[in-house]
């Protein structure tokens, strides 16, 4: 235990550091977890009262990985792949140039692409996969 006394700057010092490594994006699997809960992510400006102070948080951009957004999915790259070159998904950032370039998904979007597909489900009253399916069934 250290024994020392500590200053009040150092106090500062030590509070201002936790609350950056508090602020610090979660791990991977603590990321994906909380993604699978499908809570707004928050992607705006919000007020918050302190005593005798108002202050603005800053817009959280939260981005995901492929392997993230398949854990997320429950899906295979394949069909990360596949479905980002068919565009029918959302398409992910590029972080340079190439075939090996970093790959990043907005999480909003995401959390948008199930929402809608949840949607359609609702409204068709089966998924696209099991119309694909029925189709076919049919055409035998």
């Amino acid at each position: 235990m250290d024994t020392t006394k500590r200053t009040p700057a150092k106090q500062k010092s030590a509070i201002r550091s936790r609350i950056e490594e508090l602020e610090r994006p979660m791990a991977t699997g603590a990321a994906v977890q909380r993604a699978k809960t499908l809570s707004p992510s928050p992607d705006t400006a919000t007020l918050s009262s302190l005593p005798g102070q108002t202050v603005l948080s800053k817009p959280r951009i939260q981005l995901l990985t492929s392997s993230e957004v398949q854990e997320i999915l429950n899906v295979k790259r394949t069909f990360v792949t596949e479905h980002v070159a068919a565009k029918t998904m959302p398409q992910p950032l590029k972080f340079g140039s190439g075939r090996r370039a970093a790959i990043r998904f907005f999480e909003h979007e995401i959390h948008q692409y199930v929402m809608d597909l949840a949607a359609q489900r609702d409204q068709t009253g089966a998924g696209p996969a099991l119309q694909v399916t029925a189709a076919a069934m049919e055409g035998h």
